[in-house]
């Protein structure tokens, strides 16, 4: 019963203050297993955490490589490149889905590991599972 009081309390805040606000001041849950034992790198870690906010509870985000960069502070002109060979990786290692988008400008991503709301670790592969 407190969880879904917290959850109500979450939603309440969010809409207060607004998406945009909620990403700058707000968190993201990355599972202990992604930063413990995951085999990603540092950099790969950080991509993920960030297509982790930017699918907030809605189990897939469309975000473009760019603006993966911009989140996560890297401004070179390869920053793109980068990222890109991020994603390439985290999703060779089973936590991440990556579709082209029909209009083809960004990709949809879907992350394969999340934590549940008993804070248990649950690796989905499911495309019709959502993030709780």
């Amino acid at each position: 019963m407190q969880q879904i009081g917290r959850t109500i309390a979450l939603q309440k805040l969010i809409s207060r203050l607004g998406l945009k606000k909620w990403e700058e001041l707000g968190f993201t849950m990355v599972p202990n297993q992604i930063i413990k034992g995951s085999g990603l790198t540092n950099s790969e870690m950080r991509v993920y955490a960030t297509i982790l906010m930017r699918t907030f509870n809605k189990g897939q985000c469309r975000v473009s490589h760019n603006t993966i960069a911009k989140d996560i502070g890297l401004n070179s002109k390869n920053s793109r490149i980068t990222i890109l060979n991020n994603i390439k990786k985290i999703v060779k290692k089973g936590f991440l889905e990556s579709q082209r988008a029909t209009n083809g400008s960004v990709c949809v991503y879907r992350p394969l590991v999340f934590v549940d709301k008993t804070g248990v670790v649950d690796r989905r592969v499911n495309k019709n599972s959502q993030p709780l």
